[in-house]
């Protein structure tokens, strides 16, 4: 192709499959995000000044990319974010740990030349709970003004400069935040032994993501190009469900999903992260 296009026109033509002039690059999200430590090295390569990085990603310690960093690089996107991930219930003030707004807590993991590498979740808010505290006490995190502050006026400003907004989800996704909140073994337990809990609680969370998404996507859908949606089916090898139990219990909560976007913002494409190996269910991803 023959022409400068902007970073909205490359993505759009790729998602579109349709030729570009190159391809799009991405980077600061979630998921296409760079570690901290790496990032401060680079600046250092660079010879930049480290002094005034900041965290976008306390579990990961993904680094806030410098919008001079993004347009040295040509990075066709902008990454949005709500800020559902500094807010806490309750941490120390060493910062050795952190609860999070679903209840789970984050312990820091670090090494003798690196003091914080990541936060691992150390405790699960419904590790022992049964249906009926789920159904009845457990207190689902509502949508909040101050989490989406900013981030319409950046999505706009981002749009007309002619970059591709990408909207960040909130939490993981209806599979694995219940995981996280019941704990792993646990939650794959109750699959056979008590699948009535984990399908209220895949519901619940299903439910818990429609309403965050839509508050989000009322601030920022208008100018966004793509909303990223992860939940990690897979593991080192094999997925994480049977493809038979994934059809029953997820796909009719990823189609409930996606649908609630499409009807209201239908210019928005959906990008589907996933970590490990799901090869047998890449068939029954399509919605």
């Amino acid at each position: 192709i023959n022409m400068k296009l902007s970073g909205q026109e490359r993505v759009q033509r790729a998602i579109n499959h349709k030729e570009t002039d190159r391809p799009p690059r991405d980077l600061g999200g979630i998921v296409t995000g760079i570690s901290i430590i790496a990032y401060k090295k680079y600046l250092s390569f660079m010879g930049l000044d480290t002094s005034q990085v900041h965290i976008n990603d306390r579990v990961q310690q993904l680094a806030q990319i410098d919008e001079r960093i993004l347009e040295k690089l040509s990075i066709d996107t902008r990454n949005l974010r709500m800020k559902t991930s500094g807010n806490y219930s309750k941490e120390d003030t060493a910062g050795n740990y952190f609860i999070d707004i679903w209840g789970i807590k984050y312990t820091r993991i670090g090494s003798p030349n690196y003091p914080t590498l990541y936060f691992e979740m150390t405790e699960y808010p419904l590790a022992n709970a049964n249906l009926k505290y789920l159904r009845e006490s457990y207190k689902w995190p509502r949508p909040q003004k101050n989490w989406f502050k900013g981030q319409r006026v950046l999505a706009e400003k981002y749009f007309k400069q002619g970059y591709a907004v990408i909207a960040n989800p909130p939490s993981g996704g209806i599979l694995e935040q219940s995981i996280w909140m019941r704990g792993f073994d646990q939650f794959l337990t109750d699959l056979y032994d008590n699948p009535e809990m984990a399908e209220e609680l895949l519901e619940g969370n299903l439910l818990n993501q429609q309403e965050i998404w839509s508050a989000w996507l009322e601030e920022v859908g208008e100018w966004t190009t793509i909303a990223l949606y992860g939940d990690d089916y897979g593991t080192q090898n094999r997925e994480l469900l049977h493809p038979k139990m994934w059809r029953k219990l997820i796909k009719p909560r990823l189609r409930k999903f996606i649908s609630s976007i499409k009807r209201d913002y239908p210019h928005i494409k959906l990008m589907l992260h996933s970590c490990g190996s799901i090869y047998k269910i890449l068939s029954l991803i399509h919605i």
